[in-house]
């Protein structure tokens, strides 16, 4: 079904190639977003940009006026932040656009979750889309996009077909979260391991993720109100990781062993403080981060490939080590 697609969030780093994407299939993309200078870019392939911002209700009316359908990518993705800033952004602009949307007659609206609504302080191994979400949220973030995700998937009807995806660790040209962080840590030749960096975890190539979004928005009605785990099907360790892309940055780096049991209430206590503090410093190490780098997340794809047709065709670990070669 080809038609009048909203994009939001499509000046971020899945956005960007979403929008692409979208355009290359054939849709009449509109791309809502707040940074102009993308947006100018996205325009110059094709796409209406609608410089927005979707925490503004007034503005959601007219965004969602005659389209077809909605690709919900906008987003707070961070590990940390405001706490009003991730309620703003991740809950009640998700709310209030799915009321317009619905107000509207729109027929489609496809969120982009995340798998950190699984994120424990344990290993996870072959996550599928029955293992239920974390019962103890370990940040914001995390806890808005659960709150959201179950929102959207409750306003599945016959008439308002609704759906989502949970991409892990999108890797890509625009990525403003992932990349810029391990090449911090590569470019200072210091990384902590836990539990000797054994911990495993899926990534996802930013066009295997386009690809997802796009087949599940074509076949969304067979699909109301369904969640669908989604990454490039390879793992690998965190220390297997942070080597390569060392290597790849011709780099040295210190590996330094740290025991889970200090570390662990180190970090609550490190959180405490920064929440406290004046200005909104991000502290190094929090649960949620340490959840990250401690233990293991992995997922069975078992459920997109037989609903979707889903096969990765990208090694996100390599597109990552391409791209740390290409930064400055």
């Amino acid at each position: 079904m080809l038609g009048k697609l909203l994009i939001t969030g499509a000046t971020g780093g899945l956005g960007m190639s979403l929008t692409q994407a979208a355009l290359l299939k054939g849709y009449e993309v509109y791309a809502s977003g707040r940074d102009a200078r993308f947006g100018l870019a996205l325009q110059n392939l094709g796409a209406r940009f609608i410089s927005s911002d979707i925490t503004q209700t007034k503005t959601l009316d007219g965004l969602v006026k005659g389209m077809d359908g909605i690709i919900h990518a906008a987003a707070l993705s961070s590990p940390w932040g405001r706490r009003t800033d991730f309620e703003s952004i991740n809950v009640t602009a998700t709310v209030n656009l799915m009321k317009a949307a619905k107000a509207s007659k729109v027929q489609r609206f496809l969120f982009v979750s995340s798998p950190s609504v699984y994120t424990k302080l344990k290993d996870q191994v072959n996550l599928t889309e029955a293992d239920p979400p974390a019962a103890m949220v370990l940040n914001d973030y995390q806890d808005t996009k659960l709150r959201a995700e179950a929102f959207v998937l409750s306003q599945a009807s016959p008439d308002f077909h609704v759906a989502a995806i949970r991409p892990r660790a999108i890797i890509g040209p625009y990525d403003k979260v992932i990349l810029p962080r391990l090449i911090a840590y590569i470019d200072k030749g210091f990384f902590p391991l836990i539990r000797k960096g054994s911990a495993l975890f899926d990534m996802t190539d930013v066009r295997d993720v386009t690809s997802a979004l796009l087949s599940l928005y074509d076949v969304i009605e067979n699909n109301n109100g369904q969640v669908f785990n989604i990454s490039g099907g390879q793992s690998i360790s965190i220390y297997e990781l942070m080597t390569a892309l060392a290597k790849a940055r011709q780099k040295s780096i210190k590996f330094v062993q740290l025991p889970l049991g200090i570390i662990l209430p180190l970090a609550y206590m490190t959180e405490a403080i920064y929440r406290i503090l004046p200005r909104n410093l991000e502290p190094r190490l929090t649960p949620y981060l340490l959840a990250t780098m401690a233990f293991s997340q992995t997922f069975d794809l078992t459920k997109a490939k037989r609903l979707l047709g889903y096969e990765p065709k990208y090694n996100p670990t390599q597109t990552l080590i391409d791209l740390v070669r290409s930064m400055p």
